[in-house]
């Protein structure tokens, strides 16, 4: 969703005319900064959909699709959508929610159809680092993505989430399993080299999968 078009989606909602000034104290921006995002025609991003959710109480996500990939978000409640709530782990340290949108909601017919997914092993995940952000596709710090937690076999090469004994931390980046039985750790971001396990050295890192990334709902929002 465009910033002009969420403006006029909470004009359309609450009845009245909202200044950008108003809109730019919300989200935590100057003013300036958010007119240059509206007259470069920028995305607003999930976090200040929910900032502007929280703050004026109304639906402004309701039946949105994205023109590329079809993807219906809501922010409540819908006959339509399934709920995608947070990866939860008491020992993961670094999945911080966001305290405004404990949950998504998304078009049951894309999830199940489209997609082919089972929503019950979907989960929500901050982006940690700037590990993956690069290339035609970059995975930005903080971004909002969906893990599929069913999807874990490194056999098929991807973007993963995964844990090691290393501080309890979750690590999202790109595996894939050589001939050898060797794994590749790999990044978009070019200030980071790729590395090289063998399974004897996953094993004493204790190397665990979470999920397999299957979407960047920050892209899309």
């Amino acid at each position: 969703m465009l910033i002009s078009d969420a403006i006029l989606s909470l004009q359309l909602h609450t009845k009245k005319i909202i200044s950008q000034t108003e809109i730019a104290k919300v989200l935590g921006i100057s003013a300036v900064a958010l007119n240059k995002r509206i007259i470069r025609k920028s995305e607003l991003k999930v976090s200040e959909a929910a900032k502007l959710i929280s703050h004026y109480g109304c639906n402004i996500l309701a039946d949105y699709k994205d023109e590329d990939d079809n993807v219906s978000v809501f922010s409540g409640y819908s006959e339509n959508a399934i709920e995608i709530s947070y990866y939860e782990n008491p020992l993961v340290k670094n999945t911080i929610k966001n305290p405004l949108m404990i949950s998504l909601w998304l078009d049951r017919e894309l999830v199940r159809n489209v997609w082919k997914k089972d929503e019950k092993t979907l989960r929500l995940a901050k982006m940690p680092g700037d590990g993956m952000n690069g290339g035609v596709l970059p995975i930005r710090n903080n971004d909002l993505l969906i893990i599929d937690t069913k999807d874990n076999d490194i056999l098929s090469s991807g973007i993963y989430a995964y844990t090691t004994n290393e501080d309890n931390l979750i690590f999202i980046n790109g595996i894939k399993q050589k001939m050898d039985g060797s794994v590749k750790f790999y990044y978009f971001n070019q200030n980071y080299n790729e590395t090289i396990y063998n399974k004897e050295d996953l094993e004493n890192v204790d190397f665990k999968i979470i999920g397999r990334i299957i979407k960047n709902m920050s892209v899309l929002i």
